[in-house]
């Protein structure tokens, strides 16, 4: 009898530590569970803003390349009035070598032939 005292006096001191490690654990299970949806969840936000953040980079990079592209084609225009402008004004006073002068500067046709090209 004092050997089932004893063993019934361990149980029932082991029992309530086994009780309370359980709960500890279904604890510590549904937190992890948790933190794992909370990391997807972030992971999955990160790559779609990732994806947006990329797609309006190269969106903004292929209109910066447009407008630069505009505007060299609007300073060869400038560039090309200037000229037209410089030798009608040089015809309108009979100085044809000057009206020619004008149309043939080498900076002016250069910059014509690079546009094209």
């Amino acid at each position: 009898e004092e050997v089932c005292d004893m063993i019934n006096k361990k149980y029932s001191e082991f029992l309530p530590n086994l009780q309370a490690s359980e709960d500890l654990m279904v604890q510590i299970d549904t937190v992890s569970k948790e933190m794992e949806a909370l990391k997807n969840c972030i992971e999955s936000e990160v790559q779609q803003n990732i994806h947006v953040a990329v797609n309006e980079y190269l969106k903004l990079k292929q209109q910066l390349e447009k407008n630069t592209m505009i505007i060299k084609m609007l300073e060869h225009l400038k560039q090309f009035h200037s000229a037209m402008e410089d030798s009608n004004k040089a015809l309108q006073e009979k100085k044809y070598v000057d009206a020619a002068t004008h149309l043939e500067k080498p900076s002016f046709w250069h910059n014509q032939q690079k546009m094209l090209s």
